[in-house]
């Protein structure tokens, strides 16, 4: 069982980044900022289909190297997906950024609490999610160490 799982780790793709959300334009939109700072990314619907993902017997692909989820989707949420992820031996060192219309002191908290890694509230820029997503990714390889938790800005 331990090589089984180290060989699952070793098959993540460290440049991968596994979109979740239930807007087709949110979607598109992230993934067209980081394919532009160049990273290599997946989208999907919703939670279900992350849980494809990361559930298949036999995987033959590799698993993303970050997840990026909408916290508010409505099959799955992104909280409960992160609780999920965190919680499997295969993926509980995969970096996941929660992204959210909600920005309350209480739905920070709450995406903490479910383990995420960072919380960027909607909307935000192509600058902003770069940077958090360089900071994780390179958290992983042991660049730098993983930001802290980042208040939510304000609008101006």
């Amino acid at each position: 069982m331990c090589l089984t799982r180290m060989k699952a780790v070793s098959m993540s793709v460290p440049n991968s980044v596994l979109i979740a959300d239930d807007d087709e334009d949110i979607r598109a939109l992230i993934s067209v900022m980081l394919t532009r700072a160049g990273y290599t990314t997946e989208t999907v619907d919703g939670g279900i289909p992350v849980l494809d993902v990361v559930d298949t017997p036999g995987r033959s692909t590799p698993l993303p190297g970050m997840f990026v989820l909408d916290v508010r989707m409505p099959d799955v949420d992104g909280l409960h997906l992160c609780r999920r992820l965190k919680a499997d031996p295969l993926t509980a060192g995969t970096p996941v950024l929660l992204i959210s219309a909600e920005s309350s002191p209480a739905d920070l908290a709450a995406g903490y609490a479910a383990g995420c890694d960072d919380y960027l509230p909607k909307p935000f820029t192509a600058r902003e999610l770069v940077r958090r997503v360089e900071l994780l990714l390179a958290s992983v390889r042991g660049d730098r160490p993983a930001p802290v938790a980042v208040a939510a800005r304000r609008p101006a």
